[in-house]
């Protein structure tokens, strides 16, 4: 399993990163969660507050790899960066 905190990805132009369609957006107070589909994953994108956005819309994403925590029967494993994530 992979796991990727919502403030460990970032908001990049349809088009750049990852592409991804917003399902739902979650307003709570300062911040802004975005949960997306790429397909049949299923992700949560923390997004910047002052910008809109509506269910449907294709938006991309990136991540950061040096952040992302792989587990190996409910173990942590550290993941080498630079492969291609």
């Amino acid at each position: 399993m992979l796991g990727i905190r919502p403030e460990d990805m970032s908001i990049v132009e349809s088009g750049q990163g990852y592409p991804a369609r917003v399902a739902m957006i979650s307003n709570l107070g300062s911040d802004q969660y975005l949960h997306v589909r790429n397909g049949e994953l299923e992700l949560t994108v923390r997004a910047p507050k002052g910008i809109r956005f509506q269910s449907g819309e294709q938006i991309g994403f990136s991540i950061a790899p040096e952040l992302c925590h792989l587990f190996v029967d409910e173990k942590r494993v550290p993941l080498k960066t630079g492969t291609g994530l």
